[in-house]
Parts: structure tokens; sequence; C-alpha cells
């Protein structure tokens, strides 16, 4: 059976791969190289939703701290009067 997979050159030192043989293999090949690249392309996009999400906290988190601190300077404000 493995010697119907192979030709024989005519110098007997080089196989090569019958015709359908090479094309089953091709588009198997293939197959797999599609199945990888949307598998990437979707890992990607989950890391660019994961980083614009990371973002956003951040974002907020900042507007957070910056009220924070207004209102600790507000508040130590209404209180610098009476120290003079």
């Amino acid at each position: 059976m493995i010697k119907n997979l192979f030709i024989l050159h005519s110098d007997q030192k080089h196989y090569f791969l019958n015709l359908p043989v090479f094309q089953l293999l091709f588009v198997i090949y293939m197959g797999i190289v599609a199945i990888l690249l949307v598998n990437m392309l979707i890992a990607m996009m989950g890391n660019t939703y994961q980083k614009i999400a990371e973002t956003r906290n951040e974002w907020q988190r900042q507007v957070t701290e910056a009220r924070e601190l207004y209102r600790i300077l507000l508040a130590s404000l209404v209180y610098l009067p009476s120290i003079y």
C-alpha cells in the first residue's frame, strides 16, 4: 500500500508523491491553517476587548480618585480660616 503512494523517479534516488495524495494532504493542511488563523483572530479580539475594559475601569478609578481629592481639598479649605 505504501509503495502505491510513491512514484520512484527514473534515477531511483528520489521519491515523489502521486498527485491525488499530494492534493489530499494540501487540502488537509489548508483546512488546519484556516482553523488556526480563525482561532488566533478570536484570541486577539478577546485580548483587545479585555484591554478596552481595563482602560474603561482605569478611567473610572481615576475620576473617583480625583473627586475624593477635590472633596478633601474643599474640606480643608472650610477649616482653613479657623486656623488663623
